[in-house]
C-alpha cells in the first residue's frame, strides 16, 4: 500500500476492504467501514467549519471510543495535528499541554466549560453504546454536555458542505500526532510523528507478519490511543487493514475475559499485566484467540510459558519492544520468529546495534540499544537541544539512543536486559533487576515481583530491593527465606538482594506499568 498519504487516505483502505463489515465494537453495538468513515467526513466538514486547518493542533482527551478514532481520522484528513493526551489528564495539565502545543480546540468527554480562544467539542462516551450499557453509563456518572458547549454526536450525523481537503500526498511528511512520553531520561516530552511513519510501521508490521489484510480479524482494543502502540499498532494497523476493533475504554478483566469468548478474538496486544490479569481469571477461554503480543514492561519468560499453557501449549505470545520515538515496536517475536527467550526480531527497515562498553557503536554484542527505522520521530517538540542528544550518526545512518540495556547476538535476536534508568549501581557494579526479577519470579509462592535500587547515603551506593506480591495463603516468612536462598544459589554475591518488601499489589501508572519510583519512596 502507498505510505506516502494521510493517514486519513491509508486508513481508507480497510473501507475498500470491509465496507459492509464492522470496524468497530464498543459496549454492545457496531458500527460498519461505510458508517465509520461518514461519521469521520461529517466531522472532519464540520472541524474546517471551526477553523482547523493544515498545521492547526487538536487536542483530543478521550478513552478508547469510536469519536476518538472519528476524531484522530477527521483532524488527519484536514492535515491538522493531534495532541493526543491521557484521558485522566486534570483540567489545569489538558490548559498547560494546549497552551505549550498551541491548540484552540480541545474535544473532550469532561464536562469542562472553556473560556478565552478555546473551543470545545463535548463527547458523550455513551452515545455510542448499547442500550443496557448506555443506562448503565449515565447512571453511574450523571454527566451532562456543559450549557453552550457543541456535541461532538451531532458533528457525526450532520453533513457539510465539503470542507476544502488538502492533496493527501502532500501532507505524508507533515507532522500528524503528537505523543507524550519521558523519553530515555525520564523528563516528559512531546515526540512529534509524521503520517508517513505511522503508515510505514503499519506496513512494515503487515511483512513482518507475513499477511495482506486484517479482514476478519477481531482485536479487543485495550491499550490506550495516547500511547503508541494502541494509536498505531491497534487502532491505525487494523483500521486501515480492514479488521474490527473491539474496544474498551478501561481495563476489565471479567468483561475482557467475557469479549474474549463471545466475541471470538483473535488478536490481543498489552502490557504483562493484562495477561497475569488473564491467567488469573476463571472466566478467560483463549479458543480463538491466535496471537497475542505483550510490550510495554519487562516480560519474563515463566510468564510466556504460562500464557502459552493457558492456551493449550500454543505459542501465541510473542515479546515485543519499541519506544514512542519509532512510533510503537520496532523488534517483535512472532510465529516466524518464535524465540521464548528473545525479546525480538527486527521488523523490516529496522536495523538494531548495541553501544559497547568503550563507547562504540557494534552491530552485535551487549550494550545499550541504538536504532535506525524509517518510523523515526521527526523531534521533541520545541526541544532541539533533547533531540540531538537522542540521535547519533554512524554508518552514514542517522540512529535513536534508546537508553535500553541488552544483546544482539549474529543470528539477529535481541535479548532485552533493562531500562538504563532502571540499572542499579550497587558497590560500583551493574546490576540488572529484570535478571533478579525472573529469577524470583520462577518460585511458585510469588504471583508479581519488581525490584528498585534504593540510595544509601551512608555506604555512597544503592541497596537493592526486591518488592513482591505473595499468592494466596503462603507464609511471607518461608517465602523470604526461599528467595534470599534462590538468589544466593544463582547471583553473584554483588546483586544479592538487601530488603525484601511483601505487599497486597504492585503500584502501577496509567499505562499498567509497575510505579518503581513509588517502590524506592518505601
Amino acid at each position: 500500500m502507498n505510505t506516502e498519504v494521510s493517514i486519513y487516505e491509508y486508513a481508507k483502505h480497510g473501507l475498500a476492504l470491509s465496507a459492509d463489515k464492522p470496524a468497530i465494537w464498543y459496549y454492545g453495538k457496531s458500527m460498519t467501514y461505510q458508517e465509520l468513515f461518514r461519521c469521520i467526513d461529517n466531522v472532519a466538514d464540520h472541524l474546517y467549519a471551526l477553523g482547523v486547518r493544515e498545521g492547526s493542533v487538536v487536542t483530543i482527551h478521550l478513552p478508547n471510543c469510536p469519536q476518538a478514532v472519528m476524531a484522530v481520522y477527521a483532524v488527519a484528513k484536514l492535515g491538522g495535528i493531534c495532541n493526543i493526551v491521557h484521558a485522566q489528564m486534570p483540567l489545569q495539565a489538558l490548559l498547560d499541554t494546549m497552551d505549550f502545543t498551541k491548540s484552540s480546540l480541545l474535544i473532550s468527554y469532561r464536562p469542562f466549560e472553556l473560556t478565552g480562544i478555546r473551543k470545545i467539542l463535548y463527547v458523550d462516551l455513551a452515545y455510542h453504546m448499547g442500550v443496557c450499557f448506555q443506562i448503565c453509563y449515565h447512571l453511574k456518572t450523571r454527566e451532562k454536555c456543559p450549557y453552550n458547549t457543541k456535541k461532538f454526536e451531532e458533528l457525526e450525523e450532520q453533513a457539510l458542505k465539503q470542507a476544502d481537503i488538502p492533496e493527501q500526498e502532500r501532507l505524508a511528511r507533515k507532522c500528524a500526532v503528537f505523543l507524550h512520553s519521558s523519553g530515555t531520561t525520564g523528563d516528559p516530552k512531546i515526540v512529534m510523528h509524521n503520517h508517513a511513519a505511522l503508515n510505514k510501521w503499519v506496513d512494515n508490521a503487515q511483512h513482518f507478519l507475513n499477511r495482506d489484510s486484517l479482514c476478519g480479524e477481531k482485536l479487543l482494543e485495550v491499550l490506550p490511543m495516547f500511547h503508541g502502540s494502541g494509536l498505531v499498532m491497534d487502532m491505525h494497523q487494523l483500521i486501515s487493514g480492514g479488521g474490527q476493533l473491539v474496544q474498551m475504554s478501561a481495563w476489565n478483566i471479567d468483561l475482557a475475559a467475557h469479549l474474549i469468548k463471545k466475541k471470538r478474538i483473535t488478536i490481543l496486544t498489552g502490557v504483562p499485566k493484562v495477561y497475569q490479569d488473564l491467567l488469573k481469571s476463571k472466566r478467560a477461554s483463549m479458543e480463538s484467540i491466535r496471537e497475542c503480543y505483550v510490550s510495554g514492561d519487562y516480560v519474563g519468560i515463566q510468564l510466556k510459558k504460562d500464557f502459552n499453557s493457558l492456551c493449550g501449549e500454543r505459542n501465541i505470545l510473542y515479546e515485543g519492544y519499541g519506544m514512542t520515538e519509532t512510533v510503537t515496536a520496532c523488534f517483535s517475536c512472532g510465529k516466524d520468529h518464535g524465540n521464548l527467550l528473545a525479546s525480538g526480531y527486527p521488523l523490516p527497515n529496522c536495523e538494531m546495534a548495541v553501544i559497547d562498553s568503550t563507547g562504540n557503536p557494534q552491530h552485535y554484542g551487549d550494550g545499550e540499544f541504538i536504532v535506525s527505522t524509517n518510523t523515526m520521530m521527526m523531534g521533541y517538540l520545541n526541544n532541539e537541544e533533547a533531540t540531538e542528544a537522542a540521535l547519533i550518526d554512524w554508518n552514514q545512518k542517522r540512529w535513536f539512543r534508546t537508553g535500553d540495556i541488552g544483546s544482539i547476538g549474529k543470528d539477529g535476536y535481541i535479548y532485552f536486559k533493562e531500562r538504563k534508568k532502571n540499572t542499579i549501581i550497587h558497590n560500583g557494579y551493574n546490576v540488572y533487576p529484570a535478571e533478579i526479577e525472573q529469577i524470583i519470579q520462577g518460585l511458585e509462592e510469588i504471583e508479581d515481583t519488581c525490584v528498585v535500587g534504593v540510595s544509601d547515603t551512608e555506604n555512597k551506593t544503592q541497596q537493592i530491593r526486591v518488592c513482591a506480591v505473595l499468592k494466596p495463603g503462603i507464609d511471607s516468612k518461608h517465602a523470604e527465606k526461599k528467595i534470599f536462598e534462590i538468589c544466593r544459589q544463582r547471583l553473584p554475591r554483588y546483586a544479592l538482594p538487601k530488603q525484601i518488601f511483601f505487599l497486597n499489589c504492585l503500584p502501577r501508572n496509567e499505562m499498567a506499568k509497575i510505579d518503581r519510583q513509588a517502590l524506592e519512596k518505601m
